[in-house]
């Protein structure tokens, strides 16, 4: 096989692992990330409170992904003096949240 035809292969697999890892990353983002979390936090935070997250993952794959990402979980929940009973209803999405 001559040199331009192998680095022909060599760019098609590297294109099927590029698209290999894009779908991964998109099905991380269905299946991991709960549904309604985002207008809970936002209420949260509308209401003087606030979050901490821990981290999972490759930080470059996390930068890579932005706020939105499936690696982080809310770890802490500090609520403010608005926050209210309806505020807290979605609570129980939460199951790895260790300290309020």
């Amino acid at each position: 096989m001559d040199a331009s035809r192998l680095r022909g292969h060599h760019y098609i697999a590297v294109a099927g692992l590029l698209i290999a890892l894009a779908v991964v990353v998109t099905a991380g983002f269905v299946l991991v990330s709960p549904g309604g979390t985002g207008a809970f936090m936002s209420n949260l935070k509308k209401a003087g409170g606030s979050v901490d997250y821990d981290f999972h993952g490759p930080l470059w794959l996390r930068r890579l992904l932005g706020e939105g990402n499936p690696f982080k979980a809310p770890a802490v929940l500090t609520f403010g003096p608005g926050t209210t009973d309806r505020d807290l209803s979605g609570i129980g999405s939460f199951p790895e949240v260790r300290y309020l």
